[in-house]
């Protein structure tokens, strides 16, 4: 099978630890955005006709990618996304060794498999990895294979739960179940009711 890198490439909207909803539909599959610099946009899009970048103006990249631009010296950014099914045509996962993977390479040059420990954030920055399939309508494809990151920006979903959370402490056995309500607050005695005077009777 053929197969290829796309080197010094920044990460956006990575979905390889758990893949998403494919658009209008309950099918899901790995995904992730990536983006080049112009010359490399034009080598694989040479060898890819059928898989064109899309160019995104500098002003523009903020508001869609949530980062700033990877390339300011060029006026436009030059994205791609990658994806690749969850099920395979017969409608089984494919095998766990062929899923996609995320790898962190640190400075020593040691390779870590990160998959399910981090999430990568945008702006995060490394190489992509893909295989090519044959298909009628578009010829050879390129596939989503795993990243390679190295330049990591760690993604950290923001939590629903409440401030309790980061109150609660360990549970004690000793503690006694029951209502931990306030007892009722008694509503304030009425004032007795003044006497009235004769002369200031009505009749």
């Amino acid at each position: 099978m053929k197969n290829g890198t796309i080197k010094n490439v920044f990460f956006y909207f990575t979905a390889i630890q758990t893949p998403i909803n494919k658009f209008e539909s309950t099918d899901k599959q790995y995904k992730v955005t990536i983006a080049v610099d112009k010359a490399t946009a034009t080598a694989f899009s040479k060898e890819f006709p059928k898989k064109q970048a899309k160019m995104v103006q500098n002003d523009d990249f903020r508001e869609q990618y949530k980062a700033d631009a990877p390339f300011p010296e060029q006026p436009i950014q030059y994205v791609y996304t990658f994806n690749r099914d969850e099920l395979r045509k017969d409608g089984t996962p494919i095998p766990e060794e062929n899923k996609p993977k995320v790898f962190y390479e640190d400075a020593s040059g040691k390779i870590y498999d990160i998959t399910q420990k981090f999430l990568v954030g945008n702006g995060s920055q490394g190489d992509l990895s893909y295989f090519v399939i044959e298909t009628e309508r578009f010829g050879e494809h390129p596939k989503l294979s795993s990243i390679l990151v190295r330049n990591l920006v760690k993604y950290e979903r923001e939590s629903a739960n409440t401030n309790w959370a980061a109150q609660a402490q360990e549970w004690d056995d000793s503690i006694e179940i029951g209502s931990t309500d306030a007892a009722p607050t008694k509503a304030p005695a009425k004032a007795a009711p003044k006497p009235v005077l004769d002369d200031q009777l009505p009749f």
